[in-house]
């Protein structure tokens, strides 16, 4: 089970620039998902977010990190993007895909 949290105009580009440091820079990133694995098993998501919406469904695959990850039980992970927030006020749910096919959906 997983529990989601959603944090729209969040500080995370300040978060991701002290944590890269001398790295690399991402800019505009303005939104927060935080993925809490509430289970007994590690589950490895896919990388992206759906979003159900008044003009209908939305995929958004830009999160960071990208690619699957995996989190493990009790663990809390952090994904970022930019998201636009004509598009996040219009969303009725929010979902989570793992690799085994399940949907960890949220009702905004």
């Amino acid at each position: 089970m997983l529990k989601l949290r959603f944090l729209m105009d969040s500080s995370c580009e300040e978060v991701l620039a002290f944590k890269t440091c001398c790295g690399q820079h991402v800019f505009d990133q303005n939104f927060e998902v935080h993925v809490e694995n509430c289970g007994d098993a590690p589950i490895t998501l896919t990388g992206r977010l759906d979003l159900e919406t008044r003009q209908g469904p939305r995929r958004i695959d830009n999160l960071m990190p990208g690619g699957e990850q995996t989190i493990t039980p009790g663990e809390i992970r952090a994904f970022y993007c930019a998201m636009d927030e004509s598009l996040w006020a219009d969303s009725k749910t929010a979902c989570v895909h793992d690799t085994q096919g399940r949907r960890y959906e949220q009702k905004l």
